[in-house]
């Protein structure tokens, strides 16, 4: 569960407030927000009930380390991973990446998974080609850790991102522009064709 980065922080805390008791990651990704209201968002979740070790800090360091929680996905532009290990030890990190070369790059550097994508079509990626089953196949099978597929996945395709070897899938409009977001989840989670 990732964050779109358009609606305020309290909006996508309220709209995924039910998830609470779910086995789900919620991945803060708020390029253009302050670190204040970032954490004062992953600060409400806690209150709600998430549990620390199940929120993530997209590109913040800073703020995955002084708020305890349970790590940081870092952005291809991001720091390295390397880098951020040599610090931060005991930091889950996560590193985004487009190729099996950035992947493999990743995890020699100590990632402890990579989110690859975009897998299908996306509008978040309007215009750009996706990478596709196959490409997603191919970078599993390249590197060791779990990687995450992200991008344009729908409940039908969670079948066929298993398949490819993904270890989870990341999704963002799918659940946020649900109705009820919970019984979207069950959805993904039985990869039910919609």
């Amino acid at each position: 569960m990732i964050s779109n980065g358009i609606w305020p922080v309290k909006k996508f805390v309220d709209s995924i407030a039910p998830l609470q008791s779910e086995d789900v990651f919620v991945h803060f990704r708020e390029k253009q927000k302050p670190a204040d209201v970032v954490a004062e968002g992953i600060n409400d979740l806690q209150k709600l009930g998430f549990a620390a070790g199940r929120i993530v800090a997209n590109d913040r360091v800073d703020l995955a380390c002084c708020l305890g929680i349970g790590g940081v996905q870092l952005s291809g532009q991001g720091l390295r991973v390397w880098d951020v290990r040599q610090n931060f030890p005991d930091l889950r990190i996560g590193k985004s990446v487009h190729s099996i070369g950035e992947a493999e790059q990743a995890e020699c550097e100590g990632a402890d998974y990579v989110m690859f994508g975009h897998i299908f079509p996306t509008l978040s990626k309007k215009g750009k080609k996706p990478q596709g089953l196959q490409a997603l196949h191919e970078l599993t099978s390249a590197v060791k850790v779990p990687v995450i597929a992200v991008g344009g996945i729908k409940p039908r395709h969670m079948s066929e991102i298993k398949r490819a070897g993904a270890a989870g899938a990341a999704v963002i409009s799918g659940l946020l522009e649900a109705d009820n977001v919970q019984e979207k989840l069950e959805e993904y989670k039985k990869g039910r064709v919609q």
